[in-house]
């Protein structure tokens, strides 16, 4: 799985001897991860270096006099890329060095120390079960103990991944994140800063047709099967009137596998849907539903006349992605751009968003941008967004990001997504 960390905001901390130090707020995936000291990710670069050698990316140099502002931004900039390279070799994220440090930084972060508590992991039903773990268990091991509760085969543990969820009141879900394996549940719970989140056990691919890979297990079958129903009932799936019924009398008979057999005919099944938008395609204003799926975005747009419009990208058009995060009078935003092949040139979409639920004060705007290429390892985090993956296999993009400009030449079509989650801000 491909992650995405941001370093956007740092502040300085008066330290024991009377002198100032910086602590960098380490973003994942667009929520709070950490808060670390460069002492801190030196000293772990200096340890990983004596297990991997030359293999590392290049560590930011330490300054002997007082950095300048700028130099400070250059530090910051270069902190961020290298844990975004770190994390590009599958054998560093599995190793102890690479997962005790990060496990440590967590808990430090949010004053949490290691011991036993119970967590709640909710399935796709609406259910929950309780599982007796470690405040210091990663996401990996904690599915591994749910797992084994439920009876789901060692085997298949790569079809499924814990899920950062939030809920409403009037009972709608919007599943938020996916859990890296070294995240750590119960403190990302407690790290979250908005209401109403739980962990929640979904399947991990986009893939319909990999469903009968899980036939063989009842508990994978009855978690797939659980996700089908609520897919369904929150119009993520999106079946015909004869389907419906089709498929309402087999859930009565509880026909667990031909229930999924007909649900694979279902339009945008297994699919993942965002949160409302609104787009500049193809005209200014236009209201949308994202769904992506099967290899596939899908925008339902809504016209200015409440006629709707559906416009399909094929993700083996994509051509290369960007990722923004912007400061705009202390609120922090996340862009997600990609460029698509269309039959009159280039179409570039960017998808926006809040980067956190709580903004913390900055002293100043700031604009990140990571330009993707198409042999540079900065290509690689976005492509997760839409990766299938494999049980053993890392995930691969379905299309290599290609030479590109990440803004629109002119006379070029643009397109822009917005997407406006509710969030809480720190006002100042």
């Amino acid at each position: 799985m491909k992650m995405h960390f941001c370093i956007p905001v740092s502040q300085q901390r008066p330290d024991a001897l009377g002198g100032r130090y910086v602590l960098y707020s380490v973003y994942l995936d667009g929520f709070l991860f950490c808060k670390v000291r460069y002492s801190q990710l030196h000293r772990w670069n200096e340890q990983l270096r004596r297990v991997f050698g030359n293999c590392l990316p290049p560590f930011p140099p330490k300054y002997y006099l007082a950095m300048t502002a700028s130099m400070a931004d250059e530090r910051r900039d270069q902190l961020e890329q290298y844990l975004q390279n770190v994390t590009m070799d599958p054998n560093m994220l599995r190793s102890d060095v690479f997962v005790d440090f990060l496990k440590l930084v967590q808990l430090d972060t949010f004053s949490i120390t290691t011991k036993k508590a119970s967590l709640d992991i909710f399935l796709p039903d609406g259910r929950s079960i309780k599982v007796e773990i470690l405040t210091s268990d990663t996401a990996e091991r904690v599915l591994e103990v749910v797992s084994r509760k439920i009876g789901l085969c060692q085997e298949l543990l790569g079809y499924f991944g814990l899920f950062l969820i939030r809920s409403y009141k009037e009972g709608k879900l919007s599943v938020i994140k996916k859990l890296v394996d070294f995240e750590l549940p119960y403190v990302s719970l407690r790290s979250s800063e908005v209401e109403n989140f739980q962990v929640g056990l979904r399947k991990w691919y986009l893939d319909p047709s990999l469903d009968s890979r899980l036939m063989d297990c009842r508990a994978a079958v009855d978690l797939i099967y659980m996700q089908a129903i609520q897919d369904i009932e929150k119009e993520w799936a999106k079946p015909t009137e004869v389907q419906r019924q089709k498929l309402e009398a087999l859930q009565k008979e509880d026909n667990q596998t031909k229930f999924l057999e007909l649900s694979q005919e279902v339009r945008h099944y297994g699919y993942v849907q965002l949160g409302p938008c609104t787009c500049d395609y193809p005209e200014p204003g236009c209201g949308t539903v994202l769904s992506v799926g099967n290899n596939e975005i899908s925008c339902c747009i809504t016209l200015p006349g409440n006629q709707t419009q559906d416009v399909i990208f094929q993700m083996n058009r994509v051509k290369c992605w960007q990722v923004t995060f912007l400061a705009v009078l202390g609120l922090r935003f996340c862009a997600r751009a990609f460029s698509i092949c269309g039959e009159k040139g280039p179409l570039f979409i960017a998808v926006r968003g809040p980067l956190t639920t709580a903004a913390p004060p900055v002293a100043e705007h700031r604009l990140q941008t990571r330009r993707l290429s198409s042999c540079g390892s900065q290509a690689q985090p976005l492509h997760g967004m839409w990766d299938l993956p494999r049980p053993g296999l890392e995930p691969v993009s379905p299309a290599p990001a290609g030479r590109l400009p990440t803004t629109a030449p002119p006379g070029k079509p643009c397109c822009f997504f917005l997407i406006p989650f509710k969030f809480m801000v720190k006002r100042f």
